[in-house]
C-alpha cells in the first residue's frame, strides 16, 4: 500500500523545457544579445554535461550558476559577465511555471488518497519561485530541495531527509516518480524504494536499471498506484 508518492519537479511535473526555452530568450533579449536557436542548442548540450557532472559531485550548485554560462560564452564566443547573466537567467527561469499537460488534474486527483511529495535537485531560488506561482503547490508536504539540504539524488541523504519529513514510513509504502533514470530511479532503487520511470519519450534503458512501473503518460499512473490503495 503506498501512503506516499515522491515526485521529481522538473519535466515530470513542469515543463522544464519549455521554461528553459522560454527564459534563456528573455534574458538574451534583456541583455541585448542576438538570440538563435543554435546558440540555445549549444546551451542545452552544456547544461545537460553541466547537470550531470553535479549528481556525480564533481561540482556544487553554486558552481552550476555560472560554469555553464562560461562555457557558452565561450564556444560562441560573447563576451559577458556570467554571474550577472545567470542572475537575470534564473530570475526569468523563476517565473515559468509551466506544467506537463494533465498534471494539475494528476496530483489533484490523487491527494485525496495518498500524501505526496515533491523532491528535486533544481536551485531554491528559481524552484521556490516557480512552486510559489504555481497551483501545485499546494498538494505538497513536504517539498525537499537539493539546495536547501545539502544533499541531491540520487544521493541517500536527500531521501533520508524527505523521509524523516514524511514521519519515516516504511520503504514499502513509498513510490519515487521521475523522468530522471540517473538521479530519480537509480536513487529510488538504491534507497530501496518503489520507482516509476516517466519516459514520455521512450527513452531506452541503456543501464538496464529495474525500476517497477514505467510510463509514458501522467495519466496511467493512478491505476498503478490504486491497485494498492
Amino acid at each position: 500500500m503506498y501512503q506516499w508518492l515522491l515526485f521529481d519537479a522538473d519535466n515530470t511535473l513542469f515543463d522544464f523545457s519549455l521554461a528553459q526555452k522560454k527564459a534563456f530568450k528573455a534574458t538574451f533579449q534583456i541583455e541585448d544579445l542576438p538570440y538563435s536557436d543554435e546558440i540555445y542548442q549549444s546551451y542545452e548540450k552544456i547544461n545537460h554535461s553541466v547537470w550531470e557532472a553535479f549528481e556525480r559531485g564533481e561540482i556544487s550548485s553554486d558552481e552550476i550558476k555560472t560554469i555553464r554560462f562560461l562555457r557558452l560564452f565561450e564556444t560562441v564566443g560573447v563576451q559577458r559577465d556570467a554571474i550577472q547573466f545567470s542572475q537575470t537567467y534564473t530570475t526569468q527561469l523563476g517565473l515559468c511555471h509551466d506544467l506537463i499537460a494533465g498534471a494539475e488534474e494528476l496530483l489533484s486527483h490523487l491527494s485525496s488518497t495518498i500524501n505526496l511529495g515533491l523532491i528535486t535537485n533544481g536551485l531554491a531560488t528559481v524552484q521556490r519561485s516557480r512552486l510559489g506561482r504555481s497551483p501545485i503547490k499546494k498538494f505538497f508536504d513536504p517539498v525537499i530541495i537539493s539546495e536547501e539540504v545539502g544533499a541531491k539524488k540520487p544521493e541517500a541523504k536527500i531521501f533520508d531527509v524527505a523521509f524523516e519529513a514524511m514521519g519515516n514510513p516504511s520503504k514499502e509504502s513509498v513510490l519515487m516518480i521521475g523522468d530522471s533514470l540517473s538521479s530519480d530511479i537509480l536513487g529510488g532503487i538504491n534507497y530501496g524504494i518503489d520507482t516509476c520511470w516517466y519516459n514520455p519519450y521512450s527513452k531506452p534503458n541503456h543501464d538496464q536499471l529495474g525500476f517497477t512501473f514505467e510510463i509514458q503518460a501522467l495519466k496511467q499512473l493512478p491505476p498503478l498506484v490504486q491497485k494498492h490503495v
